[in-house]
């Protein structure tokens, strides 16, 4: 219990944190990290992945995160549950060609996300999808 409430005052203090610093190309609420690419926040190429695009909302003070092993742990804060694997960030898009919704789905603000067919180092980015990290609890 006292795991879930210190996972939940940091989510809260993030939130309040960021909210200032929050733009339309990342969205953080309690259930979600949206991220819309767009070529304003950098320039995307065909081979663009999502770390990179990451990276640079990183650097411009947007957006927090930590990976091991090519696997996101920690974003603004709020880590996954390395010890039960019971809670933990996913990663879902509007992309058609980098989803799966067979895989998992999750519904943001009316619309339907498929699972990302890709981890977030090679999943190749596209001007104008949303990617969404949302963190699970199983």
């Amino acid at each position: 219990m006292k795991r879930f409430v210190t996972l939940f005052v940091l989510l809260c203090l993030s939130v309040c944190f960021l909210c200032g610093c929050q733009s339309r190309y990342v969205t953080i609420d309690d259930s979600a990290i949206v991220i819309k690419a767009s070529t304003a926040v950098m320039k995307i190429e065909k081979d663009t992945t999502l770390k990179e695009y990451m990276d640079a909302l990183s650097e411009s003070g947007r957006l927090s995160y930590e990976a091991k092993d090519g696997m996101i742990i920690s974003i603004n804060g709020v880590e996954n549950d390395v010890v039960t694997w019971t809670a933990s960030w996913m990663l879902y898009t509007n992309d058609p060609d980098n989803s799966n919704s067979a895989w998992g789905e999750a519904e943001y603000d009316g619309e339907v996300y498929g699972s990302a067919a890709w981890g977030y180092e090679s999943l190749i980015i596209k001007e104008g999808y949303t990617y969404i990290w949302v963190y699970t609890v199983f």
